[in-house]
């Protein structure tokens, strides 16, 4: 991120990538915080760091021939600027995914347990009722 220090959309790009990775891991540990399966997903960990690598090790290669005339004080390094381009994109949608498929399982379990609740207070209340009418047959004895 220092590095694209002299260009903001440069620097935005880099923060998205770091957010975006963040963020996938975030969610896995969220998950498993809520004994929820983490979702799958792509970005993870191996893949962002392949696609930053290749990025990092294109970009001496394509420099002398994208920039050998350049406005800026330091390389631009284009296979670098589109790894992170994809490394942001992807990951901040797969991060939105994973979440959203967490709150959907979170929502299906209060649903569940909302279901469970009212069975078991239909039960109590066919048992109360049951209840009743012995006890009124006994008393009419």
């Amino acid at each position: 991120m220092i590095y694209y220090r002299h260009f903001p959309s440069l620097l935005i790009l880099a923060l998205a990538a770091l957010i975006g990775s963040f963020m996938i891991s975030y969610s896995t540990a969220k998950a498993e915080a809520l004994g929820v399966s983490p979702p799958k997903g792509s970005m993870r960990r191996p893949e962002r760091a392949a696609y930053l690598s290749i990025g990092a090790a294109l970009s001496p290669f394509t420099i002398p021939v994208f920039e050998a005339v350049r406005d800026y004080p330091v390389a631009i390094g284009h296979p670098m600027v589109m790894a992170l381009c994809l490394v942001a994109l992807v990951a901040n949608f797969s991060a939105a995914e994973r979440f959203l498929a967490i709150a959907r399982e979170m929502r299906k379990r209060e649903f569940e347990k909302l279901l469970a609740k009212t069975a078991d207070a239909e039960t109590q209340d066919e048992c109360a009722s049951e209840n009743v009418r012995i006890a009124s047959r006994e008393h009419t004895r």
